[in-house]
Formats: structure tokens, sequence, C-alpha cells
């Protein structure tokens, strides 16, 4: 990386171009093209501040943000996001084409299964089992992808795309995991699903816990529709609310 330079400004003087060689060790034409390079760069109110140590690791730290969150997490194209980065005034501070968004998203896709193999290699050497609080799902988009994780550090165990969702083919996937990582489930959390409990009391050993959200919406849904009629009970006019006059 360059070297920082010291911001002149428009009120800089041919002393900051005189004395900023000998300050900072290089030639005077090193700091001239720099001192162009800042000028062309610095063309709104708030470019100076990407100038400054601070505010460049922050500009790092927002487009890694950015791209993990709105492109890994949320599925959004490149395009989009350099679309977004032009409105923040960043062309000319980070490479925001699509290109260069691109391939910055490889190389954090391959930094993330990198992490992935790391954690499973000490996973396996692990002397002793490890234990965890496991939840287990599928999902249904195109394909069934079978989906279990860790509770407490979210790290995904399974990600499995299978043809169904029967209780065999969950106790392949998991079985599986479980033995080459050396993990020992103390409780399992999912919704009712009959293949699901079974995984978890045949297969892992281990309670069956239902998850918060099945039994949430069960309760939402019983006490609106205890309360609609409540409400309807108690007010004859809303009894009425939709009927068009002359009609019973």
């Amino acid at each position: 990386m360059s070297k920082s330079l010291p911001s002149t400004g428009a009120s800089g003087t041919a002393n900051d171009s005189r004395h900023c060689p000998q300050a900072i060790g290089v030639s005077k034409s090193s700091v001239h093209r720099h001192q162009q390079a800042m000028a062309r760069r610095n063309q709104y109110p708030e470019s100076e501040l990407w100038e400054s140590p601070v505010g460049a690791q922050w500009l790092k730290l927002l487009v890694l943000a950015t791209v993990f969150e709105v492109c890994f997490k949320r599925g959004v194209g490149c395009e989009s996001l350099s679309e977004f980065f032009q409105l923040l005034h960043l062309e000319r501070h980070v490479g925001i084409s699509v290109a260069s968004l691109q391939q910055l998203r490889a190389q954090m896709e391959e930094q993330i299964l990198e992490y992935q193999r790391l954690q499973q290699a000490q996973l396996a050497a692990a002397q002793s089992p490890i234990e965890i609080c496991a939840s287990v799902d599928e999902t249904f988009f195109d394909q069934v992808v079978l989906v279990m994780l860790d509770l407490a550090s979210g790290f995904i165990l399974v990600e499995a795309i299978t043809e169904d969702c029967r209780y065999e083919t969950w106790q392949q996937q998991t079985q599986q995991a479980l033995s080459q990582l050396g993990l020992k489930v103390c409780y399992c959390v999912s919704d009712r699903a009959k293949a699901l409990v079974k995984l978890a009391l045949d297969e892992m050993g281990c309670p069956s816990v239902a998850d918060l959200y099945s039994c949430l919406t069960g309760i939402v849904a019983r006490r609106g529709a205890r309360t609609f009629r409540g409400s309807v009970s108690s007010d004859p006019t809303a009894a009425r609310v939709g009927r068009q006059p002359g009609k019973r």
C-alpha cells in the first residue's frame, strides 16, 4: 500500500510541497502525483474523510459488510450493489464496478469456505465429544434442502439438497456429520414433524424440543380467532360490516 499523505486542500502552500517529501521520505514527483490523485478523488464534501486512516478503515468495513449482508445473505446481485455504492459517492475511492465486486465476492466466499474447513478440522481433532444444542429444519424452494445447525454458534452442520425429507434421509445426513465431527447432541429443536421428532429421540438419543415459532403461531392463531369472535358478539354493528344496503 502507498504511504498516506497529508491533505493540503485548497489552502495548500508551496512550503507544504517542499517539506512533505522530506518528512515522509519520498520524492517530490511522488508527492505531487499523490496530491493530484487526492484532488481528483475529493469531489464531494465527505471525500476527505476517506483519506484519513480511520476513514479508510471504516470504508473497507462498509464495503465488506455490505457485500456479506446484501450479496451472501440476501442474494442481491453485484449490479444492484454497484449502483448502491455509486449513490454513496464511493466510485473514486473503491472499486465498485460489477467485475470488481464479483471478484471481491469470490474472494470472500473462498475465505468463508476456508474458515469452514478449518473449523471442521479442529472439531474432528478434538479428543472428546463436543456437546451441542442443535436445530433441524427443511426448506422448500426449487428443491428440498435439509439444514442442521448448532444454536450457540450458528455453525451449519448439514446443508444438503435431497429428493425428500423422510426420516431415513435425515438419518443418513446427520449421522455422517455428527460422526465426522465427533459431536454429541444434548437436545434438538425442531417443529413437530414426525420425522424430526424421531430423529432426535431415536438417532441422536436426546430430547426433542418444540421450536418457539411454531408454538407462537398456533397460540396467536387461536387467540386471534377468539378475540375476533368476542368483538363481533359484543358489537352488533361489527356483524353488519361489509353488507350492502337492502341485503340481509
